[in-house]
């Protein structure tokens, strides 16, 4: 767009050449720096990392709840774990899979997804005669989240998910399945961006991991030094915190975490 010199006669011109740049390059300049190692550098008018070229939205209040869609992990739905097929409660370990062990496939209505699991194992050489607690942890895991292009009885619990729409389906489904924490985001709740903001080092999630007395210690060596975020964070939000954590430490309590769950 233009050629400008830097000096003190030539900032309005060269304001006028970002502002021009950012409008034709929907919100970023790239800019040409004779000498610099760079070559060239990129200027964005929103959060933008230039390393990685990506763009981030301006962050708010709903970003940092895990009950807002917008701060919210997208596997977990927020709830920070996820329901996982259970071996010891879909198998009978005291038998085979001959004699039945796969306790959701001993009705008439799935005895076709029985002959499909006892044909997936004899694909894989999965022995259908001993019982299952003699099988190896390998072969249990087939069994139940499938090998390759075979579903194992990973076919039966997504056909269920899928129908969990309907009553019956949801209750077979919910009796054959325990909580894990997400795999996406280790039990915090948030999504990465929300996970990616730090104050003095620290995430949401890492200051939620802190006990209630060191979290109290973190916000008083934050206020003794917030210059940097000066602007940046409501000092009422702060003082807000802090004082809730004062009651807490007076109260007794400064050992328990602060994302301890209320039902312990």
């Amino acid at each position: 767009i233009d050629t400008v010199k830097v000096t003190a006669e030539n900032k309005g011109r060269l304001f006028e050449a970002l502002d021009a740049s950012i409008g034709f390059g929907q919100g970023r300049a790239l800019v040409y720096i004779p000498g610099h190692r760079a070559g060239e550098r990129v200027f964005s008018a929103e959060l933008y990392c230039s390393t990685c070229q990506a763009a981030y939205p301006e962050p708010d209040e709903h970003l940092f709840s895990f009950n807002s869609p917008k701060g919210a992990c997208p596997d977990c739905n927020g709830f920070g774990d996820v329901q996982v097929p259970d071996p010891q409660l879909i198998f009978d370990f005291e038998r085979s899979l001959a004699e039945g062990a796969a306790k959701p496939l001993t009705t008439p209505a799935f005895r076709r997804f029985n002959t499909a699991l006892l044909k997936f194992a004899y694909k894989y050489g999965i022995d259908t005669g001993v019982p299952v607690k003699n099988l190896s942890p390998e072969h249990i895991h087939m069994l139940v989240n499938g090998h390759g292009r075979s579903a194992g009885m990973g076919g039966l619990f997504r056909w269920l998910k899928r129908k969990q729409y309907k009553v019956q389906a949801r209750v077979m489904y919910s009796r054959y399945v325990s909580y894990r924490p997400c795999t996406t985001c280790g039990g915090a709740r948030l999504n990465p961006l929300a996970r990616a903001f730090k104050i003095n080092g620290r995430s949401i999630t890492d200051f939620l991991d802190l006990s209630i007395g060191r979290a109290y210690e973190f916000i008083e060596e934050f206020k003794t030094d917030s210059g940097r975020y000066k602007g940046k964070i409501s000092p009422q939000v702060i003082e807000d915190i802090d004082s809730r954590l004062d009651f807490l430490v007076r109260s007794g309590i400064p050992y328990i975490q602060l994302n301890r769950s209320t039902f312990t």
